[in-house]
């Protein structure tokens, strides 16, 4: 159980009370509401303030000091229906006993109980929210992944294209030399062709 700050606060209070008051002969008494919270002997607090409180003649600050630790008690162990029972007593108080130390206990209880409330809901907010982020973060990682690979396919197809590209026009270079060469050959076959009828023209009588 850890302390909670109106915890801390009822103890220091509690102890500066005991220190002003006199001394007596040690007499054996039974332990006190505050001892046994101390003591973390949560089960024989709830009885021994529940008997106090259905005591009759009790003053308020005896049932208000009662309600209280049995509160604290059911806080203690961390139930959920005890805890729900527990806060609902503490806001009974705070509103039943405002003028007494319990009720502006009480009051500081539910304050740091429900400001602990909100920070759970926050947390849990939170981690919803990383999740969603992480899922989302996994699959832009695998876009990312399938794109690299849809980008090294292409650049391999790239590569191809490229070298077909170039073969392509060392084959079309090499067409036109062989077509220039053609031509020149035809030029110079006509041209003997012409000389040969020149020189039979030349021998007609």
């Amino acid at each position: 159980m850890k302390w909670t700050l109106p915890a801390l606060m009822l103890m220091l209070l509690l102890a500066c009370g005991r220190a002003g008051a006199p001394t007596h002969a040690p007499v054996v008494e039974p332990p006190t509401l505050e001892q046994l919270y101390v003591d973390k002997r949560y089960g024989e607090l709830v009885l021994q303030a529940a008997s106090l409180i259905e005591a009759e003649g009790g003053d308020r600050q005896q049932l208000a000091e009662a309600r209280f630790f049995r509160a604290l008690a059911w806080l203690a162990q961390d139930s959920h229906g005890k805890q729900s029972r527990a806060l609902l007593e503490l806001r009974k108080l705070e509103f039943e006993y405002p003028d007494l130390l319990w009720g502006r206990l009480a009051a500081l209880q539910v304050a740091a109980a429900t400001r602990a409330e909100v920070m759970q809901a926050t947390l849990l907010e939170l981690a919803i929210e990383h999740r969603d982020l992480q899922a989302r973060i996994d699959e832009l990682e695998q876009s990312l992944v399938e794109l690299h690979a849809e980008l090294g396919k292409r650049d391999g197809e790239i590569a191809r294209l490229g070298r077909e590209r170039s073969e392509l026009t060392e084959q079309l270079a090499e067409a036109r030399e062989q077509v220039a060469a053609l031509t020149q050959r035809v030029q110079e076959l006509e041209d003997e062709l012409a000389a040969l009828k020149q020189i039979d023209m030349q021998r007609e009588p």
